[in-house]
Formats: structure tokens, C-alpha cells, sequence
């Protein structure tokens, strides 16, 4: 059931507008409990969206592997479900089962999709040391409208605003419509 909810809401949407105001420390629980700090004051922070029924967000799991590794030096990744209905549980299996090899957490109550502005699964929030969304958006241009995948990618959006915001730049292109599946917005 939950699989024909999510696709029947795949779309391209996602608001163009970074949040002004910077994330606030918050402690979090990761699903195997361990409390983590977002934003890190020491590292860059990458909020990745998913919902486990989602297929576009499961056919990224290896290039979030891939960037994981990229970027470890700089970046922290942490995915991000927030589906009030999914348990910690739930959630890490789904991790485990694709190969995320970062920290999960569940946002049930959607504090990090509202103060980020996430609309989509999935979809990259990258927070800057101070707290400031440098980036939301897609991944990459792979799928660039509902049913329209191309063969190669030609932008690998979310690596390019790692690399500037690690270099201290601004973000050439700092919000870009995500493809995916809806996320839940109350």
C-alpha cells in the first residue's frame, strides 16, 4: 500500500527558496540511539530525504554511497525518513538493506523537513557548520521530470555545492527542484 502511495506521488516539485534563518543545534537520536549534533559546528552536514517506498530514492542508494565516501573528510551524511509511521527499526533495515553507510534518524514530526524546506524524496539538505542551508535540491540531474530518466549525467548538483561550500564559495545553483516522491508536510 504504502509503495502505490508513493508512486502515485512521484513529482518534480521542490521550493526554490533557502530558509534565512540558520538551523539551531539540536541534539538528535540516530535509530540505533546514539545522540548526534545537527548542525555539526566541525563539519558540513548533508540531510539526505528518503522515504523507503519511494524507487527513485532507492535507485540512488549507490551514488549516496558513492559521495559518502567522496566527501567523508568534509561531510557528514545523515538520512533522514520522515514517515511517522516507519519505526527506528524500520528505518535502519531500509539503510542497511541499500548500503547507506551513514547515521538514520526518523523525523516523525517533521522538524527537519520544515526547517529545511524538503518537499521531495529524495532530496539534500547541506548545512553549513553555522547552521545555514547552503543547499536543497536534487542529487543529480538524472531524472529530470516524472517518468523521464536520462541515460548519463551531465550535473552532479549535490557534489558541486559540497565542493564550493568546502572551498568557503557560495552555491553556484543553491536550490534545484528534486524528482521524487512527495513528502509528508503536517
Amino acid at each position: 500500500m504504502h509503495f502505490l502511495i508513493a508512486l502515485a506521488s512521484i513529482c518534480a516539485f521542490s521550493q526554490t527558496d533557502l530558509p534565512e534563518q540558520p538551523l539551531k543545534p539540536t541534539t538528535i537520536r540516530t535509530t540505533d540511539g546514539k545522540a548526534l549534533q545537527v548542525p555539526n559546528a566541525k563539519r558540513i552536514t548533508v540531510l539526505m530525504f528518503l522515504m523507503p517506498d519511494c524507487p527513485i530514492a532507492n535507485r540512488y542508494a549507490p551514488e549516496l554511497k558513492r559521495l559518502a565516501a567522496e566527501f567523508k573528510k568534509d561531510v557528514d551524511f545523515v538520512a533522514v525518513y520522515p514517515d511517522s509511521d516507519l519505526t527506528p527499526e524500520s528505518a535502519a533495515k531500509h539503510a542497511k538493506d541499500f548500503g547507506l553507510p551513514f547515521p538514520t534518524t526518523l523525523d516523525g514530526k517533521l522538524t527537519l523537513v520544515k526547517a529545511t524546506g524538503a518537499t521531495v524524496s529524495p532530496e539534500a539538505a547541506v548545512i553549513a557548520k553555522n547552521g545555514k542551508v547552503m543547499y536543497r535540491g536534487r542529487i543529480d540531474d538524472l531524472y529530470t521530470s516524472h517518468g523521464t530518466r536520462k541515460a548519463t549525467v551531465s550535473r552532479r548538483d549535490l557534489a558541486v555545492a559540497l565542493q564550493e561550500v568546502i572551498a568557503g564559495k557560495q552555491v553556484s545553483k543553491p536550490a534545484i527542484a528534486a524528482t521524487g516522491c512527495f513528502l509528508p508536510q503536517k
